[in-house]
């Protein structure tokens, strides 16, 4: 039988994208995490 300890050993467990979205705040708050170009209309940047 498959345990959670089993299942958070081999699916990263804690790196998930909420979990890097806030380590990316943490760590540079001030770098765009997101830069979006459309070809038609303004660009957007999320820091």
């Amino acid at each position: 039988m498959v345990t959670q300890a089993d299942v958070e050993r081999f699916q990263m467990a804690g790196q998930d994208i909420p979990h890097l979205i806030d380590l990316w705040a943490d760590t540079q708050p001030d770098t765009p995490l997101l830069v979006w170009e459309p070809r038609d209309g303004a660009a957007q940047t999320w820091t």
